[in-house]
């Protein structure tokens, strides 16, 4: 005879049923593999804070060192700067002039100082506010801070009429950041921030944290 149908696949021969029931399996086990995933990002998101909280300890006890040793640096120029000609030509010929060598050791430790201190600046999270005021129910902040995944919740505080007040606070570090609006499940943008581009529909806003 001629050609017939194709073979039947697995899915065809299985009843509503038994396809329903392999449905439920296979989002039972999306479901599962989800919450670890989650309970997994949330066990990276606490060690980064913690980890967070010792770089901002230890970029507060640098910048006390760096304090005080400008104090004594300070101290050292205005000492190099009393000493008299005829001092200065005596402690020279006692065995060069040292006040100086520890003033220029003081200048190059007290540089590198700053350089470690601004380097751990950008490297801990700042505390960023972020508000939306506008009518809505429902308003995130969506952005590349997060790869653009889960966003930010803004919490309503003071209502006026029906315009609410949404607020929340960012934990980032310096640098500039594409963000946009979910409002009530469309995307808008902040009118008062600077923007990637002309077209307010493919345009970002952009947040510049310091």
């Amino acid at each position: 005879g001629g050609p017939g149908r194709p073979p039947k696949s697995a899915v065809e021969f299985l009843s509503k049923e038994d396809l329903y029931k392999q449905v439920a399996l296979v989002r039972k086990q999306m479901s599962r593999r989800l919450s670890e995933s989650s309970l997994y990002i949330r066990h990276l998101e606490v060690d980064l804070l913690k980890r967070d909280e010792e770089v901002a300890q230890h970029h507060d006890r640098i910048a006390a060192i760096e304090e005080e040793f400008r104090h004594v640096l300070q101290l050292a120029t205005e000492l190099e700067a009393s000493v008299s000609g005829d001092a200065r030509r005596q402690m020279e010929d006692a065995g060069g002039d040292r006040l100086r060598i520890l003033t220029k050791c003081c200048e190059d430790i007290a540089q590198r100082l700053s350089g470690e201190s601004e380097a751990l600046s950008y490297i801990r999270k700042v505390e960023v506010p972020i508000a939306w005021i506008g009518v809505a129910e429902d308003v995130k902040l969506m952005g590349s801070f997060d790869g653009w995944t889960s966003g930010e919740q803004l919490s309503p505080n003071d209502m006026t009429g029906s315009v609410t007040e949404f607020s929340t606070e960012l934990l980032l570090r310096p640098g500039v950041y594409e963000v946009k609006f979910m409002v009530d499940g469309k995307w808008r943008l902040a009118p008062d921030w600077p923007m990637s581009g002309r077209d307010p529909v493919s345009s970002n806003n952009i947040l510049v944290v310091e």
